[in-house]
């Protein structure tokens, strides 16, 4: 994935292939015991098939952001206790306490709130000096921190100053070494990380190693799981060999890192058929954008973008390098495959809209690569409408999107909904991508959009003013996104769809939000091992 890889940043894999057991995979959760019987052989498609229907006796847990708008629901929808707390048991002090501060936070961000009744938590000091002391604690600030992360409409000043408090107090409690519990000083070390960063599995496993709690369901969950993303990554890397990608310049850990970001958020077994897709088409334009960056002649990417236009395979003979016709055999099975799959789940074929995007694509790489070549300037704008496009994020999610269940006509892919949706999401990629890569592009005098605001403001605006500058974009369109993402009236885009998008952002938050080059791939390869093979240990007073 271009978002991924094209700073060939990540080395989320050692070299060596990682063996699948040819065992039935044995699940031990203590006095329950599940054994899923199915072959890791010629027969794993339909073992993907078989754990689904494991999984789908298994409740899945929601998103953070669904469960933050709870306190919305009709009274009649979720038993309120006198203290304050949804179903719970009141003499659970712990669980009492932990729910407060959590439906504390889930209030906060409730639009139906008037800004006087939030005055009590916009100041640390009236804070302290006004709520009752049984929750002023690190866990309530937590909350209070993660509620104001929610913010999705402009001038939400109250929520904005909830955030820059609680930020600063938790900052310094880490500091000073003052959060006494151990487990509590990892979460909120976790949090401040990277939150906005954060992949639905990757938090769940977290939790679970933090806190010796009754979680059956999601541990069951997670083991089912395991077993049908290997099977998936099995598939993945059949498809990886079989299209010689190998003989490319992108190594199979590409592959392996695409799979696992969109697998640690896009879990549910039903997405199976969106999650190959997406990490296929992830790796196709990365190796393109190899081709790309490491300055194939011109006339040859040229023809690359005649060929995909003309889309006959007999013509790819045409090519001028076995790295050219590699990547066009490899797009034009992958894309022909993909078309005859979605068939079944669109009832129409969707080759010529997977054509059309591959085009725009590489129509934008060219544009980029003759910006840098001529060492021409464009325009901010001129910039980020090609960059919204070669960074990836469009063509991963709406290839995806097929897959994902409801029908998309055409007329849902051309509206302004959808194009929004992948405006801002692609956006989000690109600026994150470009303060990430900054000091590398400007030793390549290649456009970046840190150093085009630094040359637009005629020596007064420094690289770090450009940058803070650049995050508060970066913000905006991160909440405009999630304002869409939740937005019911009105809306026509599927909400299965809408959450691809909302995932593709956290991906680009997680993967661009490491302080250097050097720690994105320690953390990745840490995550994606204990997502996808390791087991998690479980408690045995478990149940």
């Amino acid at each position: 994935m271009v978002m991924a890889c094209r700073n060939k940043m990540m080395m989320p894999y050692p070299d060596h292939n990682i063996k699948f057991p040819k065992s039935p995979l044995y699940v031990d959760l203590g006095r329950a015991s599940v054994t899923c019987s199915f072959s890791f052989s010629s027969d794993t498609e339909r073992s993907i098939r078989t754990i689904q229907g494991l999984l789908n006796k298994v409740e899945l847990s929601v998103s953070a952001y669904d469960t933050t708008w709870a306190a919305m629901l009709p009274s009649g929808d979720l038993k309120k206790q006198e203290v304050g707390s949804w179903s719970l048991d009141s003499k659970d002090c712990q669980l009492v306490e932990d729910s407060i501060s959590s439906r504390l936070g889930s209030l906060l961000s409730l639009r139906k709130w008037r800004g006087d009744e939030l005055v009590n938590f916009v100041d640390e000091e009236l804070f302290f000096s006004t709520v009752s002391p049984m929750f002023t604690n690190v866990t309530t600030i937590l909350e209070l921190y993660k509620a104001s992360q929610l913010i999705i409409y402009p001038n939400e000043e109250p929520l904005e100053r909830i955030q820059a408090w609680t930020t600063t107090y938790l900052k310094d409690q880490l500091l000073n070494q003052s959060i006494n519990d151990k487990k509590l000083h990892k979460e909120v070390e976790f949090t401040l990380k990277n939150y906005h960063g954060t992949l639905a599995r990757v938090l769940n496993r977290r939790c679970i190693e933090l806190y010796d709690i009754d979680k059956h369901h999601i541990l069951k969950t997670s083991y089912s799981c395991q077993a049908l993303h290997q099977a998936e990554l099995q598939i993945l890397e059949r498809w990886y060999e079989k299209n010689e990608l190998q003989s490319s310049r992108v190594p199979k850990r590409v592959l392996q890192s695409s799979y696992f970001m969109i697998t640690a958020d896009a879990f549910e077994p039903e997405l199976s058929d969106a999650r190959i897709s997406y990490a296929q088409t992830c790796v196709l334009v990365t190796v393109v954008d190899d081709l790309f960056d490491n300055c194939a002649p011109r006339e040859e990417l040229v023809n690359l973008i005649q060929l995909v236009k003309k889309w006959d395979k007999n013509s790819f003979t045409q090519c001028c390098s076995k790295q050219v016709k590699l990547f066009l055999l490899a797009l034009y099975n992958t894309v022909d495959e993909l078309a005859e799959k979605a068939f079944v789940h669109q009832g129409r074929c969707i080759k010529q809209d997977l054509i059309s995007m591959w085009q725009e694509l590489l129509e934008g790489m060219l544009t980029e690569l003759d910006w840098w070549r001529e060492n021409s300037a464009p325009t901010i704008d001129e910039y980020l409408s090609v960059g919204r496009t070669t960074i990836g994020a469009k063509i991963c999610v709406l290839t995806g999107a097929y897959f994902l269940g409801p029908k998309l006509s055409e007329d849902i892919l051309n509206s302004e909904e959808m194009k929004s949706l992948w405006t801002h999401a692609s956006t989000v990629g690109r600026l994150l991508n470009d303060i990430q890569t900054q000091e590398k592009e400007l030793e390549q005098r290649k456009p970046n959009i840190v150093s085009m605001h630094v040359a637009r403001g005629n020596g007064v605006i420094t690289m770090e003013e450009a940058t803070t500058r650049i995050e508060e974009t970066i913000e905006r369109g991160r909440r405009q996104l999630l304002q869409m993402v939740l937005q019911t009236n009105g809306s026509q885009v599927p909400r299965v769809c809408k959450d691809f998008f909302w995932t593709t952002c956290k991906i680009c938050f997680y993967l661009y939000k490491f302080t250097n080059e050097y720690d994105s791939p320690k953390e990745i390869v840490s995550d994606a091992k204990k997502i996808i093979y390791e087991p998690i240990k479980l408690p045995k007073n478990i149940f």
